[in-house]
């Protein structure tokens, strides 16, 4: 379904929202199932990583519902499904396999976020368009949080 997805907008946004949201859920299960197993198998990890031969595509395609949003008020649902699929990818997949394109893809993505935390975003903001302002900034967050948490958690194991 990611790779029917083109930069141009269209009425099929809820389902494209639906599928990235599906994708961020597998990713999370993947997680949890590799930590389980992990745990339950005295350190044993898997090898590869299940998620790693699709890590890339998946960043590379969320990357592309980012491409021109910034100040054109498109924070809907696609670009919060968006958001919390990269934090999924962020927090559950293995990314010391990544190629440098990848990673500054990642480094794009970060900026973008942090770009829309550092504007002014009124927290009691009553009309509908400012409370998806808010939680897309929400978002952005939890994912900015996501790539601090996996930064110090890597260099922990190193």
């Amino acid at each position: 379904l990611l790779s029917k997805h083109d930069d141009s907008t269209s009425a099929d946004d809820e389902k494209m929202a639906a599928a990235i949201r599906a994708i961020a859920a597998f990713m999370s299960s993947c997680y949890v199932a590799l930590n389980k197993w992990e745990r339950d198998n005295k350190g044993v990890q898997v090898h590869p990583h299940p998620l790693s031969r699709y890590i890339s595509q998946i960043l590379r395609k969320v990357a592309t519902v980012f491409k021109g949003i910034h100040g054109k008020g498109n924070d809907g649902p696609l670009t919060l499904a968006a958001a919390g699929a990269f934090e999924s990818a962020l927090t559950a997949a293995d990314l010391t396999g990544l190629e440098e394109e990848d990673m500054d893809v990642i480094e794009e993505v970060l900026d973008l976020m942090a770009a829309v935390l550092l504007e002014k975003v009124d927290v009691n903001a009553q009309r509908d368009d400012d409370n998806v302002q808010k939680k897309w900034g929400k978002a952005c967050a939890r994912a900015l949080g996501a790539a601090i948490s996996t930064g110090f958690h890597r260099s922990e194991d190193l």
